[in-house]
């Protein structure tokens, strides 16, 4: 082979590696969900015990306490104790569906606590493992930062 074919060889290959790096990661589509101020405490040996259990879940849409007044997200959030390596794998998520992106209609976490279904669009998403839609939806559910502020309490925040 001549020097010119190994160069057009080496850029062939350079750019079919750069279409399949490209092709082959699954993006996340942003969800929709405008941005509401998030600042909810969850006390695991308190009220909020039952998301001690696996795949177990909570979901707030009042206020609780007076901090809490206005800072529960667009549609109300969603926290689940979802799958990872240790007890405590907290996920938090608006409750308001990305496809719909209205207040007032809310995905419902399903008994597994595998999965959240909209009643009006239909779309499944996965809320054990960081709230991708499994069908009906390119959107991902919006997911809040949940901080472990002691051994057992937690700040969900945005």
């Amino acid at each position: 082979m001549e020097f010119n074919e190994l160069n057009m060889m080496k850029k062939l290959l350079i750019v079919c590696f750069l279409f399949a790096l490209h092709t082959a990661c699954e993006k996340e589509v942003v969800s929709p969900i405008p941005n509401f101020s998030v600042r909810l405490t969850l006390d695991l040996m308190g009220a909020d015990r039952i998301l001690n259990g696996p795949s177990s879940f909570m979901v707030y849409t009042k206020p609780r306490i007076a901090t809490e007044e206005g800072n529960l997200g667009f549609g109300g959030i969603l926290v689940i104790n979802g799958i990872g390596e240790g007890l405590i794998n907290l996920c938090a998520y608006d409750l308001a569906c990305p496809n719909e992106v209205r207040r007032d209609i809310r995905i419902v976490p399903q008994s597994s606590g595998l999965q959240a279904i909209c009643p009006e669009c239909h779309a499944v998403f996965n809320i054990a493992t960081g709230g991708a839609p499994e069908s009906g939806s390119k959107y991902w559910l919006k997911r809040y930062n949940v901080i472990q502020t002691s051994d057992t309490r937690y700040l969900v925040t945005n």
